[in-house]
């Protein structure tokens, strides 16, 4: 019986010393998932602050490339309202009006459609961004940068920009040709088409730069408070682990007095 006793004893120590060992990998294991999950985290909340500041700098892009458009436009409406209505009569200031709008409007409204563009394009792949992480069990970040409306109307005053370009265009060829008689006030409806598309783009992005510091705000403080969560819930699982690593070193101690022969805990009888 004593035998047994030995044996099951060394059948106790061994499977103690193997589940500590377990344990043990258990806890090295937690943390290396941790520090994976950790990354993961930072890494798309890295990803998703880069897609927001290209959004904000698109904007902010967008912000100068309109003013210096306004800019351009007064210029061309002081040059016009000078030369007057003789304006038709003197190839001179036509080819000075001609020059203010291909050196100057032209390319600031094609540097505002250009930037655009690459807002759409941003704020697109951000919302996307932001829906999918919405998406996610007990995730949310606030709403979208601009809704599909306001891309649309961004579209709408694009098209007014292209019209008031051609419109003063075929207004310079048209005073070249002796086609029309009231010159400036032909240049002035293209200008006022071109003022229109400008306050269009700039009404439909107001507060979208707002919006977007909103956001990279929230997704700073997801992040800090989803690796906060899961280092919480790493030092919970290595308490326990530690408990129960504790527990098999008491096991072992036990299989090694019953396998020794001494009373468990050392007590041994009392002497008379």
């Amino acid at each position: 019986m004593k035998l047994w006793k030995r044996i099951l004893a060394v059948a106790v120590m061994v499977l103690s010393v193997l589940l500590a060992v377990l344990l043990v990998a258990g806890i090295v294991g937690c943390w290396i998932v941790n520090t994976s999950l950790t990354d993961g985290i930072v890494r798309v909340s890295t990803g998703i602050d880069n897609t927001l500041g290209n959004a904000a700098s698109a904007l902010s892009r967008l912000d100068t490339a309109v003013s210096g458009a306004r800019q351009r436009v007064d210029l061309f409406d002081e040059t016009v309202a000078q030369a007057g209505e003789n304006l038709a009569e003197n190839p001179v200031l036509l080819t000075a009006v001609a020059e203010r709008l291909d050196l100057g409007i032209a390319p600031a409204v094609e540097e505002v459609r250009g930037t655009v563009q690459t807002i759409r394009e941003t704020i697109l792949v951000a919302q996307n961004t932001v829906q999918a992480v919405n998406a996610l069990p007990f995730v949310s970040i606030g709403g979208s940068v601009a809704d599909d409306g306001k891309l649309q109307t961004l579209s709408d005053g694009l098209t007014s920009l292209t019209e008031g370009v051609r419109e003063i265009r075929d207004g310079i060829r048209a005073a070249r040709a002796e086609a029309i008689t009231s010159v400036v006030t032909t240049l002035g409806q293209g200008t006022t088409r071109l003022d229109a598309g400008l306050d269009t783009i700039q009404t439909n992005v107001s507060g979208a730069g707002d919006r977007v510091s909103a956001l990279r705000r929230e997704v700073a403080e997801l992040e800090s408070t989803l690796t906060s969560w899961l280092d919480a819930a790493s030092v919970v699982i290595t308490l326990v682990l530690l408990w129960l690593i504790f527990a098999q070193v008491i096991t072992f101690v036990f299989g090694l007095s019953v396998y020794k022969g001494e009373k468990p805990y050392g007590k041994h009888p009392r002497t008379r």
